[in-house]
């Protein structure tokens, strides 16, 4: 397979092995060609995990959504668990723009006072490491690498759905755009607070100089 073109971006340069990195997006990309374009089910992911057999150890393969064909866990040392994302209904300027957002996320909290059941509640957005571009079928697949949010779906606590909207529509009156779909959030307690993990896209209307912000880092490709 050819080297396929990857960002790490500058927090996490140091932390991360190239060479397992592009050991991991050659199975990301054999899969995105399984796929043909569409997103995984949980029947895909059986069959998948027969196939690879040893080469899915340590790994999870979770199914697609709405705009990801799948996503994918991968352990690597001095730095944790990362999901690798391939989009099939983005591009890879989307991926970016999360990227800047995410940077100035915490500034926009400041005024936040959440409490649920007596719990002081935080709210994360997991760091991104870095972005990739897969190609097959003779088309791109943009591909976004996050720290992996443990949490469990908000699904199992009706109570925070209701939260969850609060927060999207709150932070959109402060121009950072987020689905409040029950399906983008997670949820877990850690020492005595309930931490909400929202793990779609951000976006803003707040980011200055983007085109040479993005223009600079689209210049580092491999």
């Amino acid at each position: 397979m050819s080297r396929i073109p990857a960002i790490i971006f500058p927090e996490f340069y140091n932390q991360i092995s190239r060479e397992g990195l592009q050991q991991c997006l050659d199975l990301v990309e054999s899969i995105v060609g399984f796929s043909k374009g569409k997103s995984l089910t949980r029947v895909n992911i059986d069959l998948i995990t027969k196939k690879l057999g040893s080469r899915m150890s340590g790994t999870r393969l979770f199914p697609g959504g709405s705009s990801v064909l799948f996503a994918w866990s991968f352990y690597f040392n001095n730095i944790g668990s990362i999901i690798i994302k391939p989009y099939y209904t983005r591009e890879i300027m989307a991926l970016l723009v999360h990227y800047f957002t995410l940077q100035d996320f915490d500034q926009y909290l400041d005024d936040f006072d959440l409490e649920f059941q007596s719990l002081q509640m935080k709210i994360n957005i997991p760091k991104v490491v870095g972005v990739a571009k897969i190609r097959s079928m003779e088309r791109d697949y943009p591909v976004l690498m996050t720290f992996e949010a443990l949490g469990e779906p908000i699904q199992k606590n009706a109570g925070i759905i209701g939260i969850t909207s609060k927060i999207a529509r709150k932070l959109g009156k402060k121009g950072i755009i987020m689905d409040p779909y029950p399906a983008n959030w997670k949820f877990s307690v850690k020492n005595g607070h309930i931490v909400i993990e929202y793990i779609d896209l951000l976006s803003s209307n707040l980011l200055k100089d983007l085109k040479n912000r993005i223009t600079e880092l689209l210049n580092q490709f491999e």
